[in-house]
């Protein structure tokens, strides 16, 4: 349905999506995807998964597959490669591999309550339409099994457009740094000055014990079939959970899995 619009007017999505079409069936030898997941839609995303496996496995080409999310690299690879810094830290099967960027990284990581400094947490450039200022958690690091989650984002909105959304995705740091769920508001309506704050609420987190880390985007649009991405910021804050109450206590492998889940805001 967007064949006949001009890639001008695409969003960062639309443009990763157009992208990783042409490139996925060119028939290359080397297929090299850097971040394709880190945009676009589930549906995208799940399709986008389906074609690497497809050259990988069924074409027996090879796809160089550049990515933060741990879970996708140990579906998809069977070696890796860590760099730092612009150099080769490890090198391996990709098990070991993922591993030793789970310790130098991700574990090291305590309680970090709030990220302002937003330009390191991001893998590609904000749209500008809307930006990601700061991320501050509200409750507190450590929590009950069953306890409400909250978080303050700010924002900046740069175009006429009020509508927005806020995605929360949740990596288990103690699993391989692998994605447990994912929340996201009904459509939000800005304020009319330009800086923000959407008070963000998970409720019933129902986490097994462990250390998570979470990721904030701002974004519009149909969560499950088209949406676009404004801006996006990884590896924020952290929430410990160390104790289990209730009876009926499952990890989010089994109770959210990857599915989406909607969670509540307040605009501010």
């Amino acid at each position: 349905r967007y064949i006949d619009t001009p890639v001008k007017r695409y969003s960062s999505g639309m443009l990763v999506r157009l992208g990783f079409a042409v490139a996925a069936h060119l028939d290359p030898e080397i297929l090299v995807v850097d971040e394709v997941l880190a945009v676009g839609d589930a549906e995208f995303q799940k399709k986008a998964i389906g074609k690497m496996k497809d050259v990988s496995s069924g074409e027996g080409r090879t796809v160089l597959f550049v990515s933060h999310n741990m879970e996708s690299i140990r579906n998809l690879c069977k070696s890796g490669v860590l760099l730092e810094n612009g150099s080769v830290k490890a090198i391996g099967d990709v098990d070991s591999v993922v591993e030793t960027y789970i310790g130098s990284n991700l574990l090291s990581v305590g309680d970090v309550e709030e990220v302002t400094d937003i330009y390191k947490h991001r893998i590609s450039a904000t749209s500008k339409e809307y930006e990601l200022l700061s991320v501050k958690r509200i409750s507190p690091y450590s929590v009950d099994s069953n306890d409400d989650l909250k978080f303050r984002v700010r924002l900046n909105r740069n175009i006429d457009n009020r509508d927005f959304q806020i995605q929360v995705m949740i990596d288990c740091v103690g699993n391989g740094g692998e994605r447990v769920g994912m929340g996201y508001t009904s459509v939000l309506t800005a304020p009319e000055q330009n800086e923000f704050n959407v008070e963000v609420t998970l409720p019933s987190i129902n986490l097994t014990k462990g250390k998570y880390i979470f990721d904030f985007w701002v974004s519009n649009g149909d969560i499950t079939n088209h949406i676009q991405t404004y801006d996006s910021a990884y590896d924020t804050v952290t929430v410990k959970v160390d104790k289990i109450n209730g009876a009926m206590i499952n990890d989010w492998h089994s109770y959210w899995g990857n599915n989406l889940y909607k969670v509540n805001a307040i605009v501010e």
